[in-house]
């Protein structure tokens, strides 16, 4: 009986055992990797919205179609994007309360001129959302 082929038990536990090691490993690198590119994607947008929005903030107010300051509680929605955008002075610091208390956010500026003034603005576009760590 000692010249017979096959696994003993201990043999099949220990290789049951590596195997489930492995699949963890696995499982985890790509629920890991998953989560990064949706978060990837999701910064990539929001990027793409705040250029947006500077742009037309920027274009509004050189051709004087936004009379008034943008205030620190200017927020739409743009497809579960939440957009924020302000005016200061240039060189002034920018608030942190005109962000929303969401987990993720971009901010871009730019510098716009109002139609009539030789006084530079400095224009900040911000955009919030939900989303995993």
């Amino acid at each position: 009986m000692r010249n017979q082929k096959g696994f003993t038990l201990v043999e099949v536990m220990a290789a049951m055992l590596l195997l489930s090691i492995i699949s963890i490993v696995v499982y985890s690198f790509i629920n890991f990797s998953s989560v990064q590119n949706v978060q990837s994607k999701n910064r990539e947008e929001a990027i793409m919205i705040a250029q947006r929005h500077l742009q037309t903030t920027v274009e509004e107010m050189k051709a004087g179609q936004l009379s008034s300051s943008l205030s620190q509680t200017a927020y739409t929605q743009d497809n579960g994007y939440t957009l924020s955008r302000i005016e200061t002075e240039l060189g002034d610091p920018i608030p942190n309360t005109y962000l929303p208390n969401l987990q993720h956010h971009v901010s871009i500026q730019g510098i716009a001129y109002r139609q009539g003034s030789s006084t530079a603005k400095q224009i900040t576009v911000s955009v919030s959302w939900e989303g995993p760590n």
